[in-house]
């Protein structure tokens, strides 16, 4: 369980409306050569070790997970709504095993491109607000093993205020010429898009 692969599930399932995360360790193994934790093939890669000490894969959750605290004030006003997964061109999400089962809705509402992989967009609201999450969940591996560079999304977001958030902090984006958002998104990477209307 890399540090990708956690935040491509807390960011998934922040998507989708989950508000509370819970963890724990069934198993760990006297090998103290992965006393840091690492790939889930490997002795060790728990929350904790046999003797009790932490490793590396229980500091960067408890991190992603403050991370996620932080954006809940924000999150929590929203209901679900809808999910949609973008591929590249000439591709669906079939042709991806690990996305077959994620919840999918008919076509995006919104002009949404990847140039390789693919992404999930989910959809949430209330009232006339709205909160979007753009997530690359491609292949952890390819990044991993095989240095395939970050996915560039790019999506014209409808009319409001908008603000938008990346590991629980709110950050600055700046549409081009065109009207289009473009985010670079590592493997497990997640942009949250807060769109409101009663300041319009």
């Amino acid at each position: 369980m890399t540090e990708s692969d956690m935040y491509w599930q807390t960011n998934l399932a922040m998507g989708f409306g989950a508000s509370e995360f819970s963890f724990y360790t069934y198993m760990t193994k006297p090998d103290f050569r992965y006393k840091d934790g690492g790939m889930g093939e490997v002795d060790g890669a728990a929350f904790i070790n046999l003797d009790g000490s932490k490793t590396e894969l229980y500091r960067y959750t408890k991190r992603i997970i403050s991370e996620m605290k932080k954006f809940l004030s924000v999150s929590e006003k929203y209901g679900y709504e809808s999910s949609h997964i973008v591929a590249e061109s000439g591709k669906t999400y079939e042709d991806f095993d690990w996305t077959r089962y994620i919840v999918e809705n008919e076509k995006c509402p919104l002009s949404v491109t990847v140039d390789k992989g693919v992404a999930l967009i989910t959809r949430r609201i209330n009232g006339d607000d709205e909160l979007y999450m753009f997530e690359n969940i491609g292949n952890v591996r390819d990044e991993l093993f095989e240095g395939v560079p970050p996915t560039r999304l790019s999506v014209a977001l409808p009319e409001g205020a908008k603000k938008f958030y990346f590991r629980g902090e709110e950050i600055s984006a700046t549409p081009n010429s065109d009207g289009v958002y473009g985010f670079s998104l590592k493997t497990g990477d997640a942009v949250f898009v807060e769109i409101t209307r009663s300041a319009v």
